[in-house]
C-alpha cells in the first residue's frame, strides 16, 4: 500500500476519499502511528475544551476520534492549515464550540510537538 500521507499523494488521497470517503480514511489510519494518536488524544484530554460539557458526551473516548481527525487534516494537505487552525476546526465541527485563543495556543504548540510540524 502506498503511503497517502506524502506530500506528493496528497491528490491521490483526496481523489481516492471523493470515491470512498471510508476507505480513504482507513487508509489515513494506518499511516499514523497509534503512539502518535495517543499522545495527541492525552494533550486534548488535558486541554479538556469541552469543560464540564465531556461528561455528557457519548463515545468521546478521550478525544481519540479527535485526534485522528487533526493529524488527518494536518496530513491530507501537508501546508494547508496550521495545526492551531487544524485543532479549532476539528472542534468547531465536532462540538460547534469556539476554542479559547490561549488554551488553544498552548495546546497546538504541544501537538505540534509531537507531529513534529514545527
Amino acid at each position: 500500500m502506498k503511503n497517502y500521507l506524502h506530500k506528493s499523494s496528497t491528490k491521490v488521497v483526496l481523489d481516492h476519499y471523493a470515491r470512498s470517503p471510508q476507505s480513504a480514511a482507513l487508509c489515513l489510519q494506518r499511516n499514523m502511528k497509534e503512539a502518535e494518536i495517543q499522545k495527541v488524544a492525552y494533550a486534548l484530554e488535558t486541554w479538556n475544551p469541552l469543560g464540564e460539557k465531556a461528561n455528557s458526551i457519548d463515545g468521546l473516548e478521550g478525544y481519540r476520534y479527535e485526534a485522528i481527525d487533526i493529524i488527518a487534516t494536518i496530513r491530507i494537505a501537508p501546508g494547508s492549515y496550521s495545526v492551531e487552525e487544524s485543532i479549532k476546526q476539528v472542534l468547531e465541527q465536532a462540538f460547534s464550540i469556539q476554542p479559547e485563543e490561549i488554551p488553544l495556543s498552548i495546546a497546538a504548540r504541544e501537538i505540534e510537538k509531537i507531529l513534529n510540524t514545527q
